[in-house]
């Protein structure tokens, strides 16, 4: 039995084997078996880029893109957080703590 790898980060997944008998013979337990495939694949997110620059200016937003490296079989949830550094959460900038879904089989968000 040949197990077919893939990219895909996904949860253990399992068939069932199972002996038949087409003659005479007489088959004896255990005549089936349960066999799980266990994932070697391992899913990473990370920010687009190390660093962003931004003119301060009226309605000035920055767009941040967030990367998952490979397709997952179910939905990733990562949490988004700043922290002042040299400026100021409320007066330099909003202040944000969100929780970011990758929905199943997304690369991006």
């Amino acid at each position: 039995i040949t197990i077919i790898n893939d990219i895909i980060d996904e949860l253990e997944q399992d068939f069932l084997l199972q002996l038949n008998s087409t003659d005479s013979a007489v088959v004896l337990s255990p005549q089936s078996a349960t066999v799980s495939i266990m994932d070697d694949d391992v899913s990473t997110i990370s920010l687009q880029q190390a660093n962003y620059s931004i003119t301060e200016e009226t309605n000035a937003s920055l767009l941040v893109c967030i990367i998952i490296n490979a397709p997952v079989q179910f939905t990733v949830t990562a949490t988004i957080i700043t922290s002042d550094i040299t400026a100021t959460a409320g007066a330099d900038y909003d202040n944000i703590n969100r929780t970011i879904v990758f929905p199943a089989m997304s690369d991006t968000r």
